[in-house]
């Protein structure tokens, strides 16, 4: 696993619950009648699926053949998942300090 740290601004996070904790009671009722809102933050919601074979040297997907595009090719299993998901910062953040 190699982790990817990148910025998200406070009052885009769920790190606003921690100066305004009366936002949390708009928040549960946010995910509890439309299933949206910060609440919903800690599940993954997208993965992408890439196949290093197909990365050129500046790592854009390039299809050689349209055998490419046949999924029922063992072959064409992708082998890196990219998995964007909030967590904790891995390394410290100047703007959090």
């Amino acid at each position: 696993m190699l982790p990817v740290q990148f910025f998200v601004a406070p009052k885009d996070s769920i790190r606003k619950l921690q100066s305004r904790p009366w936002l949390l009671i708009l928040a549960f009722f946010q995910y509890l009648l439309f299933g949206t809102g910060l609440l919903l933050s800690p599940v993954l919601e997208l993965s992408i699926f890439i196949q290093s074979r197909l990365l050129d040297e500046k790592y854009r997907v390039v299809m050689q053949t349209e055998k490419d595009l046949d999924c029922t090719l063992p072959r064409n299993l992708p082998d890196i998942e990219i998995m964007p998901v909030g967590s904790r910062s891995v390394l410290p953040c100047p703007h959090f300090t």
